[in-house]
Formats: structure tokens, C-alpha cells, sequence
């Protein structure tokens, strides 16, 4: 609940290039990779080894994915996810939570975006 009008995400204040969000999950992709919150007024963080901007990234419900380049300047990379595993949706073959970005089983490079919902992931291959 953002209270009902514009707010300032802590730790977003300037340099974000796109906002993702879902539910009370917010992340900003900027240069140096994304950062992510998931409290009302708390500081968003460095999502943890993620440290270049990415090509595609999406919130879901308590989870995000992103497209990271394969190489500098490329535009296909390899997904990675983290968050909420309950129903498998980091796709590293586990339902363990992911405090650390893991890359996709399968999808390591090719891709060119991301998309997460609920408790699911889809995928666009180039």
C-alpha cells in the first residue's frame, strides 16, 4: 500500500531506468544492475550479484526474473530468478526460496525478455 498518493522509494531516488512491480514487491533496473523492496517504506537493495543493467526484468508474486546480457553489448542473455519457489516458479529445479539470483534451467542464453505472474514464469526466445 503506497498510502494513497506518489511516494519516494528509498534507495530509488535517482538513476532507476524502468520500475517493475507486483503486489508490495518493487524493482528498479538501473546501470549497475537492479534493486529490489518489499516493504512500505523500507530501502530498496543491490539484488545480489546482478551487477550490469538487464536486458529484460519482471516482478511476480514474491519472485523477480532478469535477462542478463551473454556478453557486453549483446542483446540475448540468460535468465536468472530468485525470491519465492513455492510451485517451482525460479525454474532451477528446486521449490527451496532463492535469496540469490539462479540461472534457469535450459534458458542460460537466447533469451530476450522475461514476464513473471502469480506463481509462474514465461519466457520469449529470439
Amino acid at each position: 500500500n503506497l498510502g494513497g498518493g506518489p511516494a519516494i522509494i528509498p534507495g530509488m531516488e535517482s538513476g532507476i531506468i524502468e520500475l517493475r512491480a507486483n503486489m508490495d514487491t518493487f524493482c528498479g533496473s538501473y546501470s549497475g544492475g537492479i534493486k529490489c523492496v518489499e516493504e512500505y517504506g523500507a530501502t530498496a537493495q543491490d539484488v545480489p550479484g546482478i551487477t550490469e543493467e538487464p536486458l529484460s526484468f519482471a516482478v511476480g508474486m514474491g519472485h523477480a526474473c532478469a535477462v542478463l546480457p551473454d556478453t557486453i553489448g549483446s542483446k540475448t542473455g540468460g535468465i536468472v530468478c530468485w525470491g519465492n519457489n513455492s510451485s517451482g516458479q525460479i525454474g532451477d529445479g528446486t521449490h527451496e526460496f532463492a535469496s540469490l539470483p539462479e540461472e534457469v534451467i535450459g534458458l542460460s542464453s537466447g533469451m530476450i525478455s522475461a514476464s513473471a505472474a502469480l506463481y509462474k514464469k514465461v519466457r520469449e526466445e529470439n
